[in-house]
């Protein structure tokens, strides 16, 4: 049997011992695997981002300061990027700055960085309405105030 596709399976860790969800459907992708090498990667399990916030930071802040600094949308992401998810690493001896992407943020990362967003821009004049009013503003208006930019799909 050839593997064609990873294996992907959930679990948790309980006091230093891990265990996965549907361990024999899990052991049962080992099956016609024989004589071969294979690689294990365990990653902690990270709360999806949301959808809300997204809409927000696309849909009002980045339009809002894009209005008010001229700089496109997307421009104003690059900045906010590079001004709050900035990364050294060190390769072949030298320092390289590396930019993250916004995609592999956790939900609680990406939540950090629209606050640092929101107070650069609040520190050049430009107020950004609170999450909370904004989405029960949309709500209450019908409008989901999804910008063009994140059904595009980035």
């Amino acid at each position: 049997m050839k593997l064609i596709e990873p294996i992907t399976i959930l679990g948790k860790v309980i006091d230093g011992k891990p265990t996965m969800n549907n361990k024999p459907w899990f052991l049962s992708r080992f099956e016609g695997l024989d004589n071969c090498n294979i690689r294990w990667i365990v990653e902690k399990e990270r709360k999806p981002r949301s959808r809300k916030l997204e809409n927000y930071y696309y849909g009002h802040v980045l339009p809002l300061g894009s209005q008010n600094l001229g700089y496109s949308p997307e421009d104003l992401h690059d900045v906010f990027k590079a001004l709050f998810l900035k990364r050294t690493k060190l390769w072949r001896g030298i320092e390289m700055v590396t930019i993250i992407s916004t995609k592999k943020l956790s939900q609680d990362e990406y939540s950090d960085f629209v606050d640092k967003t929101r107070g650069e821009l609040s520190s050049l004049g430009i107020i950004t309405q609170d999450p909370d009013k904004y989405y029960k503003e949309r709500h209450e208006f019908g409008d989901t105030a999804i910008s063009e930019y994140v059904h595009r799909g980035r």
